[in-house]
């Protein structure tokens, strides 16, 4: 089957195209894409690119090796020189986000915002199961919400979470 290229492709094309894989090998596995890096720091690009700016840290471009495309990478120790640039956050563990109190309570939405914003509820920053920064609210205040919506004349036992 690799010979066949040959008789598909000018000679001058394979040239070019081996020339390129030699200019640009593929990347290895002590090599991270600025997606791993976000990834791994629980960041958007937006605020991780300055930081490697400011670093001075310069990613190379490698061929990736499952899409074959041309995408900058980064050495893997550039985590953990980017690690302290960015606070770290607890997992979310017991807190829950407004929607996530939404289904425990069986309330939309909008009771959901609007009791947070009577009772002046605080959301805490935390990273959630998909490692992703969120708001999310303490058990107290899970509690609290529960009790307003028992008050208010619906009774709906809090779900246990999957």
């Amino acid at each position: 089957a690799y010979n066949r290229i040959l008789d598909h492709y000018r000679p001058e094309v394979l040239e070019v195209l081996i020339d390129l894989a030699q200019e640009h090998p593929v990347a290895t596995e002590d090599e991270v894409t600025l997606w791993a890096i976000c990834q791994a720091l629980s960041q958007r690009p937006e605020k991780v690119r300055p930081q490697l700016a400011k670093l001075g840290i310069a990613g190379r471009p490698r061929f990736h090796p499952n899409s074959g495309h041309l995408v900058t990478h980064y050495p893997i120790a550039t985590i953990e020189r980017l690690r302290p640039c960015f606070p770290s956050y607890p997992p979310a563990r017991d807190y829950r986000t407004r929607t996530e109190i939404g289904q425990l309570l069986n309330r939309s939405d909008r009771w959901i915002y609007s009791r947070i914003a009577r009772l002046k509820l605080k959301a805490e920053p935390r990273i959630d199961s998909r490692s992703v920064l969120r708001p999310h609210y303490s058990p107290e205040d899970i509690a609290t919400l529960q009790a307003l919506s028992i008050r208010e004349g619906r009774r709906y036992k809090i779900k246990d979470p999957v």
